[in-house]
Formats: structure tokens, C-alpha cells, sequence
């Protein structure tokens, strides 16, 4: 972690946190593209401003997926995403997300919630399988 410091590739965002510089972030970002472009599909609306979750067709066919540092409060609805592997949720205001959300994801094995401010408002029992995730 020092020597990615110190190369200037991370930087310091208080006492125990750091962050990706801007510029390797826009270079992960531009690699992503490219093998988006190879068959790899990612969708990537990291600190986009979005207050709601985007249309299911934009990334129904996503293997991986960032919507992290966002204003969304609710997810609603059964995405169907065969292929998604990996989905990133941290640093969003999630109060909603609806029971069968994550039902037809039956390939997520990442899902992070890093700092998510969530608060179950919903009756009934919300349940993930995290026996496949890492």
C-alpha cells in the first residue's frame, strides 16, 4: 500500500481510507471499454449522480457492474442478468431493494455493500444465497 502511495497511484481520503487517482481510474475505465469491445461486458455508472437504478435493458447482458458512489435509494424490480458476476452497491442511499432483485442472477458471486447506507423499509424477508459469493 506505501509504494502505491508513493507512486502516486493511490491517494490519501482521511486517516484509514484511500482512493484510486484519477487518472488510473479513467485508464481502468478505458481498458474496460476495450474488452467490453472483445466480449466482456461491463457497466460502469460509478459516481454518476444517479438517484434511481438505470433500465434494466442497459445492462441486463453486464458481467460486471459498478453503480457505486450514487444517490440511489431503491431498486426495484426482477432484473433478469444470467451473466453478472460481479455488482458493486457501496456509498448509495439505498433504503428499497425489492425481494426478488437478485433472483435472476443465479452467476453473482461478488456483491458489495461497502459502506452502504441501507435500511430495510419492506415487509417480508429479504434473503441473498451467499453460499457462491466471495
Amino acid at each position: 500500500m506505501g509504494s502505491l502511495l508513493s507512486d502516486c497511484l493511490l491517494e490519501r481520503a482521511g486517516e484509514e481510507c484511500v482512493k484510486m487517482h484519477d487518472v488510473i481510474r479513467d485508464m481502468g475505465l478505458w481498458i474496460a471499454c476495450k474488452l467490453e469491445a472483445e466480449g466482456e461486458k461491463y457497466f460502469v455508472k460509478a459516481g454518476a449522480q444517479l438517484s434511481e437504478g438505470p433500465d434494466f435493458e442497459t445492462w441486463e447482458g453486464a458481467k460486471r457492474m459498478s453503480l457505486m458512489e450514487n444517490r440511489i435509494e431503491v431498486l426495484r424490480g426482477t432484473p433478469k442478468c444470467p451473466n453478472l458476476q460481479t455488482m458493486f452497491l457501496m456509498r448509495n442511499n439505498l433504503k428499497v431493494i425489492d425481494n426478488g432483485f437478485f433472483g435472476f442472477m443465479p452467476n453473482l458471486t461478488v456483491l458489495s455493500f461497502v459502506k452502504l447506507q441501507f435500511r430495510s423499509t419492506t415487509r417480508g424477508n429479504f434473503t441473498i444465497d451467499f453460499s457462491r459469493m466471495s
